[in-house]
């Protein structure tokens, strides 16, 4: 092929990546790798393609028909998971508009300054446990700060503990739809309330829950967009966040250690504001603003590295905080074996989609 179509390809390939995050999932995002590789190899190095069609068995007409083929089998891809994805969308819309809508504080009690949004999804055994943390919180006993366990479709007894230990401080999803889903319910809660600070924290015990009114004072005091509970950074440990770096290197993984610092370099794509060094650190406190600006471009799975960089091209003030983390006592993470690598592939191809189009559109 010529050059003005080699380039156009390169072009149509540049613009298809920087989609996800937009109108493309970047879940399946590993495939959509390969099918670009195909597309440009097809264009820029056509012959090569025959060893693989005589491999299996196909007569190529000619280069054109191939190309055209090619070609459309590639449009009609990104049409129908565009469509999905819109679709999808819609679907996690509903659900978590039915679900912050059945959340109500009790008659007569004060608006509260926080909401602590605890994303659960299979959490039957921890529940007791963080459930008695969150509700022995002064913060929470004086009205200052509310509790939202979102409750992500789980098919344990999760909901049962909920209803026994926590009447009022729970909403359901009737489906699963992921952890950023949960935390977009807490969000819409969050705006309902009008409340001035959202802390995400985990239902599994990892995190320091003692910690909470410390960490929302400090984002108080620092004016943050996003403070983020960091098992790294080099900053005095949190009031409350009892342990060391010790407990904190436990509490993770090689494997996760090693993807954390792969979005880490991503981010600093993003400027300052991105230069975070546990990005997917889920031990955070969001302001109004920031509420107000993801609830508009939520991502679609994971959030913690992606709601960075969204925020850090609103120009949001970012900072770290380091807080002492605990490993995982019981359950399991979701992020484990072979969704390691499709969750670093996933987050750092959204971020990078993210990036092209903040930089070219």
């Amino acid at each position: 092929m010529n050059w003005p179509v080699r380039l156009a390809t390169v072009l149509v390939v540049v613009a298809l990546l920087s989609q996800f995050g937009r109108r493309l999932a970047a879940k399946h995002s590993l495939v959509w790798w390969f099918a670009s590789a195909f597309l440009l190899l097809a264009a820029w190095a056509p012959d090569a393609m025959g060893p693989l069609a005589r491999a299996l068995g196909v007569s190529l007409v000619s280069n054109l028909f191939f190309g055209v083929v090619v070609v459309f089998l590639f449009v009609e891809l990104v049409q129908q998971s565009a469509v999905q994805t819109e679709q999808a969308r819609k679907l996690r819309s509903f659900v978590c508009e039915m679900a912050a809508s059945s959340y109500s504080l009790p008659s007569g009690e004060k608006r509260p300054r926080y909401l602590i949004v605890v994303p659960c999804y299979n959490e039957e055994a921890a529940l007791p446990e963080t459930l008695r943390r969150l509700q022995e919180l002064d913060g929470v006993k004086a009205g200052d700060g509310a509790v939202c366990v979102v409750n992500d479709g789980s098919v344990d007894a999760s909901a049962a503990v909920l209803a026994s230990r926590a009447p009022g401080q729970f909403v359901t999803h009737g489906v699963n739809v992921g952890v950023a889903g949960a935390l977009l319910s807490g969000f819409r809660v969050a705006a309902r309330l009008g409340v001035d600070f959202v802390v995400q924290c985990d239902a599994d015990g990892q995190h320091p829950i003692e910690a909470i009114p410390s960490l929302v004072a400090k984002a108080h005091e620092l004016g943050t967009d996003l403070l983020i509970g960091s098992r790294f950074a080099h900053e005095p440990l949190l009031p409350s966040s009892t342990g060391g770096r010790r407990s904190s290197m436990q509490s993770t993984t090689a494997t996760r250690r090693l993807g954390g610092l792969v979005i880490h370099t991503v981010l600093r794509a993003f400027g300052r504001q991105g230069k975070v060094i546990d990005p997917t650190s889920g031990f955070r406190v969001y302001s109004a603003r920031s509420v107000k600006t993801l609830m508009k471009d939520m991502p679609d799975e994971y959030p913690e590295p992606e709601t960075i960089a969204l925020l850090a091209v609103e120009n949001a003030i970012i900072r770290e905080v380091r807080v002492a983390m605990m490993p995982r006592t019981t359950g399991a993470s979701s992020i484990s074996g072979l969704r390691s690598l499709q969750y670093m592939v996933k987050v750092v191809t959204a971020l990078l989609a993210l990036r092209l189009r903040t930089l070219l559109f």
